[in-house]
This record gives C-alpha cells, sequence and structure tokens, in this order.
C-alpha cells in the first residue's frame, strides 16, 4: 500500500509518536530522525570535495557549458 504524504497523515503520525509507550520503537524512530538530519557534507570523501570546489570555482569564473549544448553534443 502506497500513501501520499499530506497535513494529516502528518497529523496522524503525531499523534501516534505522542501516544507511543514501546521505547524499542520510540529510539528506532530517533535513529531514523537523527539519520535524516546528518550532514552530508562530512560523509564525503576529501576527492569528491576537491571536486565540488574546483566546480564551484568554474561557476564562478563562468567556464560553463549550457545543458542545451551538452545535449546537442551528445544527441541527447
Amino acid at each position: 500500500m502506497e500513501y501520499q504524504i499530506n497535513h494529516t497523515n502528518k497529523e496522524e503520525l503525531i499523534h501516534w509518536i505522542s501516544n507511543l509507550s514501546d521505547e524499542s520503537l520510540l529510539m528506532r524512530l530517533l535513529k531514523i530522525k537523527k539519520a535524516s538530519e546528518s550532514d552530508w557534507w562530512s560523509d564525503l570523501s576529501t576527492v569528491e570535495k576537491e571536486k565540488i570546489m574546483l566546480g564551484l570555482a568554474d561557476s564562478i569564473e563562468g567556464r560553463l557549458t549550457v545543458n542545451e549544448a551538452v545535449s546537442k553534443k551528445y544527441g541527447v
């Protein structure tokens, strides 16, 4: 079964969580919350960070290729 996220679903989850007494389930939910808040930058390797910084420098210096040019070149 697939759910659509909406205000009602969120309220139901809030109500459900606020009434939970199962500590192991609460701990699992806390771990999920913590994992979703992690800083993705710290998870990158040094090489990945360097490549991102080089890309940002290229962008600042105007060394860019528009998407249309790349698509035309590669027939996409």
